[in-house]
């Protein structure tokens, strides 16, 4: 399903539509069909088809099955299936897929990899393998919080003690 003009787009066929004023940053992750017309800083996953409209800017990458771009993108694109980029489309990264469609006047800046899913399956499982250790990080840094501000609302002062190298486990009451 490829739109040419997306005004004439049917919104109330998509299951999940970002407006304009959608302002987010961190990871969006999809299972279903998604409109983008808003700005995101992050990454983008989706299992359907993604469209970024044309006043929708993502600043970070995007792993989508398929993708209708009249937006702009900074960051690298994976595409299983089909990429079409419309008239005002501007990309600033690498676009990897198996079939693309670049209209006249689309910009792009950037490598295309083109490839029956090899490539594209080597690069999906390191984006997979990137965000599993950016989650365990954020997981580290969330939990090392979590002791802090349990440490800090209970009185203690971990700052003279030596547990960080695991020889002394004396905590001062303040």
């Amino acid at each position: 399903m490829f739109f040419d003009d997306f005004s004439k787009i049917d919104e109330d066929l998509f299951d999940t539509v970002l407006d304009e004023d959608f302002h987010f940053e961190g990871v969006i992750k999809n299972t279903t069909s998604l409109i983008v017309k808003g700005n995101i800083i992050g990454k983008i996953h989706s299992d359907n088809l993604l469209i970024l409209g044309p006043n929708a800017l993502i600043e970070g990458d995007i792993y989508t099955k398929n993708l209708q771009c009249f937006g702009k993108v900074k960051g690298n694109i994976f595409v299983e299936e089909d990429a079409y980029f419309y008239i005002k489309s501007e990309i600033n990264g690498n676009i990897t897929t198996n079939l693309i469609t670049i209209e006249k006047g689309s910009i792009i800046n950037g490598l295309i990899k083109m490839d029956n899913n090899n490539s594209l399956e080597e690069d999906t499982k390191k984006l997979k393998e990137d965000n599993k250790k950016e989650d365990n990080k954020k997981e580290e840094i969330k939990e090392k919080s979590i002791e802090y501000i349990y440490n800090e609302k209970n009185g203690f002062d971990k700052s003279n003690s030596i547990d960080n190298v695991g020889v002394n486990n004396n905590f001062k009451k303040m």
